[in-house]
């Protein structure tokens, strides 16, 4: 005697005859073998449609773990944050450091525009800090793309969010602290820029110091004894200028260690700037008295629109 078992997985029939005198065990591994045929071929079947190009033509992808921010420091819609801080992001999964850069991560100022930075990576971590300080009172906005990967390869959900830097009258100039300074100088110049304060003396045995969090001061040697006037920095560059001697030009990548560079003439320099990727200086004396570099060691030599004492 036989028995028909009419079975169907997907849109395709399977039709299998089972002989009653059949042991009972060889059906119920019969039966077994059908149910994972079932199961295999509907996963092909699911996995088809997965993959079945959409009605653009384009091939679907399977989904990976779904990648998100999970935290941030400053939190979102934070308040009074200190203009030296530096971003993290912590996501739910490890990232691809290789997509972590400032075209997948805009940081951006609602006034000043994109802030440049450095970018690290390390496990789930990401890590943004400022070439500059960010500017008191802003806003500042974080925009996070889905070519951020994790090393899984998923992409991380798209978030944004802002924090507002502290406002210049909360803290800045407001409450002062006095600190020694790393020698008892006659400081002329300060600027912050690559994490650290440097300031510039026109007197002294170190005519140049450095700091942190301008606190804790070190001593560096300036490039010349000369009277060092004003400090700046730009693109990567610490530069400071002077009112006399040879090389009234001094530079550093990073306020350390520095280098003397030839002036565009021997006038009395008295301060120098950074902006839109130039550095320019100003004098007292001399024929022409302003000059501009663009990477502060090459100076070329302007006439200023009079013949003043510009400091």
């Amino acid at each position: 005697m036989e028995s028909i078992l009419h079975f169907t997985a997907g849109k395709r029939p399977f039709i299998r005859t089972i002989r009653e005198h059949q042991p009972l065990q060889s059906k119920r591994s019969l039966l077994l073998g059908i149910m994972f045929l079932f199961f295999m071929t509907s996963s092909v079947f699911a996995l088809a449609e997965e993959m079945r190009p959409n009605l653009n033509g384009e091939k679907a992808t399977i989904n990976f773990a779904e990648t998100t921010l999970t935290s941030s420091t400053p939190a979102a819609n934070a308040t009074n944050i200190e203009a030296t801080t530096n971003i993290s992001l912590m996501f739910s999964e490890n990232i691809d450091a290789s997509t972590i850069n400032s075209t997948n991560i805009i940081v951006r100022g609602q006034q000043t525009g994109t802030i440049a930075g450095t970018w690290s990576a390390s496990d789930a971590e990401v890590t943004f800090d400022p070439t500059a300080i960010l500017t008191a009172g802003e806003v500042i906005h974080v925009e996070i793309s889905n070519s951020v990967k994790s090393t899984g390869g998923g992409a991380v959900t798209e978030k944004a969010f802002s924090f507002t830097v502290m406002p210049s009258s909360e803290k800045a100039g407001s409450d002062w602290t006095a600190h020694m300074a790393a020698e008892a100088n006659v400081w002329r110049g300060i600027i912050y820029g690559n994490g650290r304060f440097v300031a510039v003396a026109q007197s002294g045995t170190n005519r140049v110091m450095y700091s942190e969090a301008g606190e804790t001061w070190t001593a560096a040697s300036a490039a010349a004894a000369n009277q060092w006037k004003s400090v700046t920095y730009g693109n990567g560059r610490f530069v400071a200028v002077s009112d006399a001697s040879a090389n009234q030009v001094m530079f550093s990548d990073d306020g350390v260690t520095w280098t003397a560079a030839a002036a565009a003439e021997v006038n009395s320099w008295k301060s120098v700037t950074y902006g839109k990727g130039r550095f320019v200086a100003v004098a007292e004396s001399g024929t022409n008295r302003v000059m501009y570099s663009e990477n502060g060691v090459t100076w070329t030599a302007a006439a200023a629109a009079e013949v003043n004492n510009w400091n």
